[in-house]
């Protein structure tokens, strides 16, 4: 499963610029595959709700 984390992140450098962001932070293999996956499914015809396909995705796979 690929959980949603908060980071600490500093987009401008300034140290008065430094705020927490929620999110899900895929690294470029995990963002491949369900990019891949995802092309795959919307072919075959098995993607309806592209928001909910993403969830249960993040949610049945492993980050690498």
């Amino acid at each position: 499963m690929i959980v949603q984390t908060t980071k600490l992140t500093n987009p401008n450098g300034e140290p008065e610029g430094e705020k927490f962001v929620d999110g899900y932070f895929l690294t470029l293999f995990d963002l491949a595959r369900l990019v891949r996956d995802f092309q795959a499914d919307c072919h075959d015809g098995f993607v309806s709700n592209d928001l909910s396909y993403l969830e249960n995705w993040l949610k049945n796979h492993n980050q690498i």
